[in-house]
């Protein structure tokens, strides 16, 4: 119940009682008091807890699959193996070399957080230098900095390409080289035809 019932007063027109439905795969035990969405409980007792941030029913960080859609019924969200995250219950990853395992198991985060370091996250799940820098700290330890080395001489480098100084390049020269591939392929393509 969002909202109590209001008896009519003087003036006052009464209203009857406004009642929201807990989201799916949950339910609310307190049917008579007025409260809000976290007054609904998930049916999965591995499933987050419903909040004014949490408006759907999904498995903790740390557990997999799929929540449970019966009151009473077996969880749907099993335990990631030791070692290995997981976010809304997407199977369990572990963490990419040159990083260690978040406390509440929803991520990771890489040793190196120094200047050129691309944070963790989720979408590539490496640890892995930024544009413009080149190195490799996949292979921090804890505690480590500067994996992450500037491109020499004003020269660029793709994000997470580049392991050392060689693999950085001048952007006129890639240009130029792309578009002598492309003028290659199409001379390549009237001769064959």
């Amino acid at each position: 119940m969002s909202l109590a019932a209001f008896p009519p007063q003087q003036s006052i027109q009464a209203y009857a009682a406004v009642c929201l439905p807990c989201p799916a795969n949950s339910f609310s035990p307190i049917q008579n008091q007025v409260g809000t969405i976290s007054n609904c409980v998930c049916f999965d007792s591995n499933a987050i807890q419903l909040s004014q941030n949490q408006f759907t029913c999904t498995c903790q960080n740390g557990y997999q699959g799929i929540v449970s859609n019966v009151q009473g019924g077996t969880s749907g969200c099993s335990s990631c193996p030791s070692g290995m995250f997981s976010v809304g219950g997407i199977p369990c990853q572990s963490c990419p070399p040159g990083s260690s395992i978040l406390n509440d198991f929803s991520g990771c985060s890489c040793y190196d957080i120094s200047d050129g370091t691309t944070p963790w996250n989720i979408y590539t799940n490496s640890c892995q230098c930024q544009a413009g820098y080149y190195g490799d700290p996949s292979k921090a330890q804890s505690g480590s900095t500067n994996s992450c080395s500037l491109c020499p001489n004003g020269q660029t480098s793709i994000q997470g390409v580049a392991l050392q100084d060689s693999d950085c390049f001048q952007l006129g020269n890639t240009f130029k080289t792309v578009i002598s591939f492309q003028f290659f392929i199409l001379q390549l393509l009237l001769i064959l035809l």
